[in-house]
């Protein structure tokens, strides 16, 4: 190792097993130059209830993974976490309630790119999606300010919607195409390509900023990501 004699470790946590598989192998093989260690955990927990205190959960997951992986706060350098923002982010006033559509993927609503909405089956559901993404960003609003969880230095990344429409530049995945979609890219794209699509798709280069700029975004459905930044201080090693 280039830097360091001791190895040391990033808690990385991921919403699903696509992302782990996905920022499992990307980051992985960016860190190890470092003689740093990447521990993945997956968990969807930002969009499950409201928590006045999303940091205990966070903290929560940090204690499982030490007692699975028998390592100690002190061997952490970083926590880090990426999530999806799906409709987070999205005003309430373009959710529309219409029964007569088909839905895909077994699921109670679709994005509509093509005129900015979001279809939805029927009232209490458009009422359960429109809580289950505002509680994602409460959570969100709560976790990009904190900086710290036990000690360790914490920072959360998102991708919009999610990971395969940065990819692809495309909401519209069917569920099925998506493993095809992550396992394409992996083959055929180097740690360098993502970093040249995080540019393009990127909202600031400062971090605090990167999540306020989502309150101002024109284009909902556009695709875009702060993760220009992690993969910037990585490169430029600059938590060690």
């Amino acid at each position: 190792g280039k830097l360091m004699a001791d190895n040391k470790f990033i808690l990385l946590i991921v919403e699903g097993d696509l992302d782990f598989q996905f920022y499992g192998e990307l980051l992985t093989a960016f860190a190890n130059d470092y003689n740093i260690n990447i521990k993945v955990t997956d968990g969807d927990i930002l969009s499950k209830v409201y928590y006045k205190n999303p940091q205990k959960i966070i903290e929560q997951i940090f204690i499982n993974e030490l007692e699975k992986s028998k390592l100690e706060i002190k061997d952490f350098i970083q926590i880090i976490q990426i999530c999806d923002l799906d409709g987070s982010y999205f005003p309430s006033d373009i959710f529309i309630t219409d029964p007569r559509r088909r839905y895909f993927d077994n699921k109670s609503y679709e994005y509509s790119p093509y005129n900015s909405k979001v279809y939805v089956k029927d009232e209490e559901k458009k009422e359960k999606l429109l809580k289950t993404w505002s509680s994602k960003r409460e959570n969100q609003k709560n976790l990009f300010t904190t900086t710290h969880v036990l000690n360790i230095p914490y920072q959360i990344f998102y991708t919009s919607l999610f990971l395969e429409h940065i990819l692809k530049g495309d909401v519209l995945i069917p569920s099925e195409e998506k493993r095809d979609c992550i396992d394409n890219y992996l083959d055929y794209n180097s740690v360098e390509d993502f970093m040249e699509l995080l540019e393009s798709k990127k909202t600031s280069d400062n971090y605090i900023e990167s999540w306020e700029e989502l309150d101002f975004r024109e284009n909902y459905y556009s695709a875009c990501s702060n993760l220009n930044i992690l993969f910037s201080a990585m490169k430029a090693v600059e938590f060690i």
